[in-house]
């Protein structure tokens, strides 16, 4: 067959497709618009009944949502939740972690919970309403939407549910992880979305499924509300609030960390690292040098100078990250000086300049 009769058949066969696809209803745009409103819920309450800390979005507070042309809706309903109705579209909340909890791994376990009425489910094909609206999860680790339920049907308006799903895989030594990772491009974020997909059949005739949502919840829940604690032992501090040593000293520093044994981590691994006071603030990958809850440091130069220590907490030696604890970051601070010099005689040239002075036949000079 020559180039131009294969030609002619592809284009055939294209306006063919074309044209059943406009009788069916798939007349549609097969790329996703997006509306961007751009709220992130960043906001944490502490639940003390439950040991958890609440995040909450109205149907409002929706970050964006999507919709491929046709007859979509995201419609502000307002109302006591300010709810959304969702229809032939999808949309996402954002919610950003509070940093501390994520890298000091206080959480244990996710869960998002959804507050929704009045659902409608979908026409298929085949006619009947099975093509329900469903809720997903970001996984970080694959950068994908994982799906996590679906909607009932035929729910009131006004008569609210919930329905939500508990998330255990959070930190990034596991196999999927829910919480952006703070090297990524999402760090310490959660994202859900919620999709009412397309019914079958042109845009003005089909039955898409429809919902209205009036809340998204995030629960993090904590092993402890705070970080765990770390305390100066010795030496003790000056009236500057710092260490002060002299010049060419080695001094043991000592700490003392919080008991968490109650909870089950009964393993303490501390970890070291001195700097210059001008450096940045480390990151706990860079506080390094393990030791026990005492180091030494000799200090030959003069300067001011940070010493920080973290306790690791673990229930095994071969814990992964969900069952160990950080404490808080101790910042220690350091000024190095130069010691006083005390001798029997100043030198003649300084008695000559007038530099220094006699009393009870003794002089003293200070270095520096």
């Amino acid at each position: 067959m020559s180039a131009i009769k294969i030609y002619r058949c592809l284009s055939l066969a294209l306006v063919l497709i074309i044209s059943v696809m406009g009788m069916f209803g798939f007349n549609r745009s097969f790329a996703w618009t997006t509306h961007k409103k751009g709220v992130v819920i960043d906001a944490a309450d502490y639940d003390e009944n439950y040991g958890r800390y609440v995040m909450k979005a109205s149907g409002e507070e929706y970050f964006y949502f999507q919709e491929d042309g046709g007859d979509w809706k995201c419609e502000d309903l307002g109302g006591t939740y300010n709810a959304i109705r969702l229809s032939d579209a999808r949309v996402a909340y954002f919610f950003k972690v509070p940093p501390p909890l994520y890298d000091h791994r206080l959480i244990y376990k996710i869960v998002v919970s959804i507050k929704y009425d009045r659902t409608d489910y979908g026409d298929s094909k085949s006619g009947n309403e099975d093509r329900p609206p469903k809720f997903y999860v970001m996984d970080f680790r694959n950068g994908e939407y994982d799906k996590k339920g679906e909607f009932p049907n035929n729910i009131a308006n006004n008569d609210y549910h919930e329905i939500g799903t508990e998330l255990y895989d959070i930190y990034t030594d596991q196999a999927q992880y829910y919480i952006g990772s703070p090297s990524g491009s999402d760090p310490y974020e959660i994202h859900v979305r919620i999709y009412a997909p397309d019914g079958y059949g042109p845009s003005d005739t089909d039955d898409d499924a429809e919902i209205d949502i009036d809340t998204v919840q995030v629960f993090l829940y904590v092993k402890q509300k705070n970080p765990p604690q770390l305390q100066l032992v010795s030496p003790e501090k000056g009236s500057n609030g710092k260490v002060n040593i002299p010049r060419k000293s080695e001094v043991l520093f000592t700490v003392k960390a919080d008991d968490l044994s109650d909870l089950g981590y009964n393993i303490r691994e501390y970890y070291w690292k001195i700097q210059y006071a001008d450096e940045p603030s480390p990151l706990f990958k860079d506080i390094n040098d393990e030791a026990s809850d005492n180091k030494s440091y000799t200090f030959n130069e003069v300067g001011e100078y940070e010493i920080y220590c973290y306790v690791l907490y673990k229930k095994e030696e071969d814990s992964s990250k969900i069952d160990t604890i950080r404490s808080e970051k101790l910042k220690i601070p350091v000024r190095v000086w130069h010691p006083p010099t005390i001798s029997d005689a100043p030198p003649q040239s300084a008695i000559d300049s007038g530099d220094v002075f006699w009393y009870n036949g003794k002089y003293i000079g200070v270095a520096g």
